[in-house]
């Protein structure tokens, strides 16, 4: 019998287009890891090699230079802020970087919009960000690695994880190159770098340095001199004494915000993502209020604050609350600030990167805008504020107190 071979057929595969430039002109597949794919991390020990990406006009959409300067300043709210971005021509970016900035800034309006005030060191954090944006590389990679994690947690595409690693990567290196020149260095970018990547550090480690270059400018006496918009977010740092005299009723403190915390996981038990939130605000308290600070070094302090260190991950959809203007938003960020207070009460080395004294005053001010609320919409938020706010009055009073009893003797 006569066997007659099958032709082989050629294993068909997808050609992509994707890849790095120099995979492209070598002609291997390219694993597209941003900021440098393995291929160019292996051909870079014999050759020097320079890892880029080319961006087509499909794929990033053509915009002129108007257009991208309407992207960010025509959002419908852009008149209720009351101290808008910097309006300087950012000629700079390309259309991908104005789009995650513009989604930045979107957010940050629209908490504008939600009654937030100045006193929220998140916003003010952002907004002073996007500011300087243009001016300063790594701030601006700064924006862009918190804005592509955001929508990365709504969409969970690798193209927007791929986008937040080179982002974020951009911006550690760019911080490192600013540390080495020492003779400019720039304290008010160095302080919201360091803040920004400290959001989403990859482990307590890296978030430990990130406190440190926080605290390495405010121990500077010239920056204290300078009483800078963006160094006031974080004065005046509570000495041990005022931290003593907080401390002093810290077992009722702690109770009344587990009673606040437990009151907001009631509250929400009718919105799935403000409940999942809750809970894990609750969760990181219990935690925190177990932590054996009296055996706990400074760096031990400081790492401990890790899983607490932002909202973002665990609540990717507060636009939706916000835009809709749900006051449970407002109560739900006044526990989260009184939960990182909770922190400095239980491990004051942290003291020095907590902003506590903005912290205290933006839960004040939140319970002020919430009773104003409560007379035109039926609920009841005080169990929920009553932690808050007992924290917020019981800090400000140490510190008033402490300097009333100094200026006496």
């Amino acid at each position: 019998m006569e066997i007659t071979a099958r032709p082989r057929t050629k294993k068909s595969h997808l050609k992509r287009r994707t890849g790095c430039n120099v995979c492209r002109e070598r002609r291997v597949r390219c694993d597209e890891t941003r900021p440098t794919c393995q291929n160019c991390v292996r051909h870079s020990r014999k050759k020097h090699v320079s890892c880029t990406y080319h961006v087509s006009g499909d794929q990033e959409g053509l915009a002129t230079q108007d257009q991208q300067i309407a992207l960010l300043r025509g959002h419908s709210h852009a008149t209720t802020m009351t101290r808008s971005p910097n309006t300087t021509p950012l000629f700079d970016l390309n259309p991908k970087q104005h789009f995650l900035i513009h989604h930045t800034n979107t957010i940050a309006l629209e908490a504008q919009a939600c009654h937030f005030d100045d006193t929220n060191i998140g916003s003010n954090i952002f907004i002073k960000a996007i500011e300087r944006a243009n001016a300063v590389p790594f701030l601006r990679h700064c924006v862009c690695n918190l804005a592509a994690q955001h929508l990365y947690g709504l969409t969970r595409t690798s193209d927007l994880l791929c986008e937040q690693l080179y982002h974020r990567g951009m911006a550690l290196s760019g911080l490192r190159e600013h540390f080495d020149r020492l003779d400019v260095l720039d304290y008010e970018s160095i302080i919201i770098a360091c803040h920004m990547l400290s959001l989403n550090a990859a482990n307590s480690e890296e978030f430990l340095w990130n406190m440190r270059g926080i605290s390495m400018i405010l121990d500077r006496t010239d920056v204290h001199a300078s009483r800078s918009s963006v160094v006031e977010l974080f004065l005046p740092i509570p000495g041990k004494d005022e931290i003593a005299k907080w401390r002093a009723d810290g077992s009722d403190l702690l109770e009344s915000a587990l009673r606040s915390l437990n009151n907001l996981v009631k509250l929400a038990k009718g919105k799935p993502a403000l409940l999942a939130a809750a809970k894990e605000l609750k969760n990181h308290l219990i935690n925190t209020v177990e932590k054996p600070e009296n055996g706990l070094t400074e760096p031990g302090q400081v790492k401990a604050v890790f899983p607490v260190r932002s909202w973002l991950p665990w609540f990717p959809t507060i636009r939706d609350y916000m835009s809709d203007g749900d006051p449970h938003i407002m109560s739900f960020l006044a526990n989260f600030e009184m939960v990182k207070m909770v922190q400095a009460l239980v491990m004051p080395e942290t003291r020095y990167y907590m902003a506590l004294r903005r912290r205290a005053q933006s839960i004040k001010w939140t319970c002020t805008q919430l009773q104003t609320l409560s007379q035109t919409v039926d609920l009841d938020l005080s169990g929920v504020m009553e932690g808050p706010l007992r924290i917020a009055n019981s800090y400000l009073n140490s510190l008033s107190a402490y300097r009333s009893n100094v200026q006496e003797l």
